[in-house]
């Protein structure tokens, strides 16, 4: 039998992962922002590379499966060749895939910089511009994944892929929103105050 628990499994420990990334970058960020506390940042980034890593590496792997779980599903059951959105749900895949592995990179060179207050938040916010890619993808993954779930479905007669899995995607969207806008309200005047510091009297 066609199996979808695989992908959603896969893809619910990637979003674990991502969840833990977006913590440390976060309290990151704020450890930056004081002189005391910023020794703290890159350890915390360097974290958030690693949670970055193992999230690609699940995404990848759920992607695979998405593979396997399509082409028996297509096989099995004739309708599901019809439902044409399966090639962009798969791409949604690969680009977070993709995506992670540069924020992986991005964090792990911000982590150089990190123990510097103020330094430390130009890097924050090219991180910050990973995440606002990987909430685009997120984003989209839910409208492609409602559109082949209802066709799949349909095609099968049967619930082959579970609604939950769209919770998943909600919440992660949330979370990554919610750390992107973090990041920005607290690099930004960092940086701001860097680059344009008030004259001393």
């Amino acid at each position: 039998m066609c199996d979808f628990s695989t992908v959603a499994g896969l893809f619910t420990g990637a979003s674990v992962a991502i969840t833990a990334a977006c913590v440390l970058i976060a309290t990151a960020v704020v450890l930056n922002a004081g002189i005391f506390t910023s020794g703290g940042s890159p350890a915390l980034m360097l974290a958030a590379a690693a949670s970055c890593a193992v999230a690609c590496g699940l995404v990848a792997g759920a992607y695979a499966a998405a593979e396997d779980f399509f082409n028996c599903a297509a096989s099995t059951y004739p309708g599901v060749s019809r439902c044409t959105l399966i090639g962009s749900f798969k791409t949604d895949l690969q680009s977070l895939s993709f995506t992670l592995g540069g924020l992986t990179v991005a964090c792990a060179a911000t982590a150089a910089g990190a123990w510097i207050p103020g330094l430390g938040a130009i890097g924050m916010i090219a991180v910050s511009a990973g995440l606002v890619t990987l909430l685009g993808f997120i984003a989209k993954m839910i409208q492609d994944f409602n559109n082949v779930a209802a066709c799949v479905n349909a095609a099968a007669g049967s619930p082959l892929i579970p609604g939950w899995f769209i919770y998943v995607l909600a919440v992660l969207v949330g979370v990554v929103a919610l750390t992107t806008a973090w990041v920005w309200f607290k690099a930004l005047p960092a940086w701001w105050k860097m680059i344009f510091p008030s004259p001393t009297h």
